[in-house]
């Protein structure tokens, strides 16, 4: 059996609390990662227990143990939530089990993570195994602006609150709709696409780079009638709807979707520069209006890179009442490039 740990180094994110534009009155480290459980070799094994460790050096800080129904509930979920087939916590050649495992805690000094799995063989032996791996901050290496024009709501980001917080790829992911002055993201009765302020806005690449992938033929949604994420099941692409992927060069990827069918004005291949006109928001995917899906990951696959801190430059902030030369944008936060 070989246990996996994804990312291969997690990222430690900080989550801030208190009144805008003030000192934080709380502070939080937040982690998230996949383990994974791969089956080797013609031996049969069943996981019994999970330990994992969050330490400083040798000294653990923080330990958290997972077995019996507790266990199987979590592998059950992230099997469920990352699209593999739950077939208990058998683990035989070609299987796999995953699970994952999100804390946030106090500003405690910690640099890595230490998993280790109690397992029981055909023969009711216990065995023991174990992995460890260093945590890492992340500082963005591409230089981003906000891929719009005018303000827009960051209806999510990252946050405790965030629709996105299990997954791998999209923990720092933002969900940006347009609203007028009242706050609403749509004008009449918003039974159709055209009544949302979002739909067919123009959609700008943030970063310098080369289109990786892209897709600008899946039809719109129907307002007020959203897909369920079973619609996706069987192919997880059409859930980003239409999409762009930008290569910026350096280790780092933009996905914009849920973009309107026909509007992306890319192809594969094309080398992009900031700022240029790439698409148009629309209402495609798995998503509950017309509005604009972004995350930044260290790989090209929108599934299982792993998502990585957004951190924008030159916008302005309704919430903090000020001009952001470079910041992370705040969840609910009204926002527009200056």
């Amino acid at each position: 059996m070989q246990i996996l740990i994804k990312p291969d180094e997690p990222i430690l994110g900080s989550l801030e609390y208190g009144e805008p534009g003030k000192e934080p009155k709380f502070v939080y480290k937040d982690l998230f990662f996949y383990i994974i459980f791969l089956g080797e070799g013609d031996e049969k094994f069943t996981l019994k227990r999970v330990k994992v460790a969050i330490s400083e050096g040798a000294s653990a800080v923080l330990q958290l143990t997972l077995l019996g129904n507790q266990l199987l509930e979590v592998a059950r979920k992230y099997a469920r939530l990352v699209g593999w087939n739950f077939r208990g916590l058998k683990i035989t050649k070609g299987s796999k089990v995953i699970i994952g495992i999100n804390i946030l805690f106090e500003c405690l000094g910690v640099d890595n993570i230490r998993v280790a799995a109690e397992v029981l063989n055909e023969s009711g032996e216990i065995m023991n195994s174990e992995v460890r791996t260093r945590l890492i901050t992340y500082e963005p290496k591409t230089e981003l602006v906000l891929p719009f024009r005018g303000a827009w709501y960051a209806v999510h980001a990252y946050d405790m609150l965030s629709s996105h917080r299990f997954s791998l790829s999209q923990r720092f992911a933002i969900d940006f709709l347009k609203v007028d002055v009242h706050g609403r993201t749509f004008r009449r009765d918003g039974l159709r696409c055209e009544d949302y302020y979002a739909f067919g806005q123009p959609i700008l690449a943030p970063g310098d780079g080369v289109v990786a992938d892209m897709a600008n033929d899946v039809d719109e949604n129907i307002p007020k009638k959203p897909p369920s994420e079973e619609d996706f099941r069987d192919n997880p692409y059409r859930a980003l709807g239409n999409f762009v992927l930008i290569d910026h060069e350096n280790g780092e990827y933009s996905l914009l979707a849920h973009l309107r069918k026909g509007s992306v004005r890319v192809r594969r291949g094309e080398r992009v520069k900031k700022g240029q006109l790439i698409a148009e928001c629309g209402y495609s995917g798995n998503a509950t209006e017309p509005g604009l899906h972004y995350h930044l990951m260290a790989g090209p696959d929108p599934f299982t890179s792993s998502g990585l801190p957004c951190i924008f430059t030159k916008f302005e902030s309704r919430v903090l009442n000020t001009k952001v030369l470079k910041g992370p944008i705040i969840p609910r936060d009204i926002v527009s490039p200056l």
